[in-house]
């Protein structure tokens, strides 16, 4: 049986889970200022990471078959390692 990060995360503590939130995720996403920090690939679809520049924080943009996937998350290094997790290893350029 493998074990996927979802349920792991649901059975960790609300104190762990209060200091180590997920990121936010949409399908659906005003228009925001970004500063990129890297570009890549995942499964030869676009992927942006970026620095929110109307918010403190971070935003990745990922393209997926049923559309496109926005993260967000005050710390990028978060983002890097979870999006991964979920869709797939990225190839950042």
């Amino acid at each position: 049986m493998k074990l996927n990060f979802h349920p792991l995360y649901d059975w960790s503590t609300d104190h762990f889970k209060a200091h180590h939130p997920l990121p936010t995720v949409s399908t659906e996403h005003a228009t925001v200022k970004v500063k990129p920090i890297k570009q890549g690939l995942q499964n030869g679809r676009d992927v942006l990471l970026g620095e929110n520049l109307d918010s403190s924080g971070a935003i990745l943009r990922i393209e997926s078959l049923d559309g496109v996937r926005w993260y967000e998350h005050a710390d990028p290094g978060v983002l890097e390692r979870y999006v991964p997790l979920i869709h797939g290893a990225i190839d950042w350029k």
